[in-house]
């Protein structure tokens, strides 16, 4: 974890109530923490280190140690962030190499997504043969991406939120946007997409582009 904060303006009574909020969301000992102090461009290439000691003090009462100065804009100190950040991949590749010897498969994700009412969710069941999500003639029952595993195999199905083009939704309503935004989400991380549309409607063609544009949205 990257927490950024604003070396000009200290640490801020947000940085403490969001530093509270990763002792208490990230307990695992292993998972390192960085304090990076933004904007220290000629603070920390200057002769008189008084300010920076400041910052650093600062810094330290967030619990995660001394800060990393970086100038976002300049450049400065990137490269040892960059190192800080390709220390711990190495050591991650490694664990995880080790480790990969003894998982023989790993599981299949496979994303249904379409725009609202084309059945995605009556799909799902009759992949499973039962009926896992709920299903209905209104549009928008699922409002998020919902895993299924298939029992006795290694295939999560995820039936996701319908997608509209941006154009058209409601955005004074906050889940339509947030249910799409997860879809695209679960699309990207699966490794098998179904893209369905309705073959009834008497608007196949313009359905069928309308669909592979909602994608990109």
């Amino acid at each position: 974890v990257v927490f950024m904060i604003d070396a000009l303006d200290g640490v801020t009574d947000a940085d403490i109530t969001f530093s509270r909020w990763l002792h208490r969301r990230i307990p695992d000992p292993d998972t390192q923490i960085h304090v990076v102090a933004n904007k220290t461009e000629g603070i920390i290439t200057s002769p008189d280190t008084t300010t920076w000691d400041q910052i650093s003090s600062d810094a330290t009462r967030l619990g995660f140690g001394l800060p990393i100065p970086l100038s976002a804009e300049h450049g400065d100190g990137l490269v040892d962030l960059f190192h800080i950040i390709s220390e711990r991949f190495e050591s991650s590749s490694e664990s995880s190499s080790s480790s990969s010897s003894s998982k023989s498969t790993r599981q299949m994700k496979i994303a249904i997504l379409g725009q609202p009412n084309v059945g995605k969710s009556t799909l799902v069941n009759a992949m499973m043969g039962e009926n896992v999500v709920m299903t209905g003639p209104t549009p928008g029952l699922t409002r998020d991406a919902v895993k299924v595993d298939m029992e006795g195999t290694n295939i999560a199905i995820y039936d996701t939120a319908g997608i509209r083009k941006a154009s058209k939704r409601d955005h004074t309503i906050p889940h339509e946007t947030l249910a799409a935004t997860r879809a695209i989400r679960t699309m990207e991380d699966a490794h098998i997409t179904i893209l369905l549309i309705d073959g009834q409607s008497d608007r196949k063609s313009t359905r069928l582009n309308s669909s592979h544009r909602c994608i990109s949205y």
